[in-house]
């Protein structure tokens, strides 16, 4: 079955179930009041928030091969923990599919993940992800095949690529953790 990881990514899934001719089903539970964890500024907080986040219905799990899509991976704490609570409740198989490239760098326009070492793309080899991550396969989208299904060749990919807009001049002092004022 094709599942979403609420509520980002429930298009995504819903196209990719149909394309593959897989059942959709919602097996994750969404706990509407904790906010975005990959913003929180401390991973012992995204840990906490994350731990929170997610119920499974047991009897849609059980048993069954799951291909969980989700919008991205950027530290891979939210997946990590989806991963683990999917295998507890006694999926047989699990695949994770993220409809973004690989993050491999920093993102100094505005989202807060500002390490490069902190971004489980970056900090893995690829091909040693599903272990880091506790999925069968990890599936990324293409950034050539992104780029064609938004219609757009010229956005900003710096955290896929490494290539910034503006320049990485400025980029030291988020390296080191240095944000002035100023630019906050």
């Amino acid at each position: 079955m094709v599942t979403p990881v609420p509520d980002t990514s429930r298009s995504s899934a819903i196209a990719l179930a149909e394309a593959l001719e897989l059942p959709y089903r919602e097996v994750l539970i969404k706990n509407r009041y904790v906010q975005r964890s990959f913003i929180l500024n401390s991973q012992e907080k995204r840990r906490e928030a994350v731990n929170l986040k997610f119920s499974v219905i047991k009897s849609l799990v059980e048993g069954k091969n799951i291909l969980l899509v989700d919008d991205s991976i950027v530290r891979g704490t939210t997946s990590q923990k989806i991963l683990q609570l999917l295998r507890s409740y006694g999926a047989k198989k699990v695949f994770i599919a993220s409809t973004c490239p690989p993050i491999r760098f920093p993102c100094t326009y505005g989202l807060d993940f500002p390490k490069k070492e902190e971004l489980v793309a970056s900090a893995n080899d690829e091909k040693d992800l599903p272990k880091v991550l506790g999925a069968d396969e990890v599936i990324f989208t293409d950034l050539k095949d992104l780029k064609e299904s938004l219609g757009l060749a010229d956005f900003c990919q710096a955290c896929l690529t490494g290539e910034y807009p503006y320049g990485a001049a400025h980029l030291s002092r988020f390296s080191e953790g240095r944000v002035s004022e100023k630019h906050n």
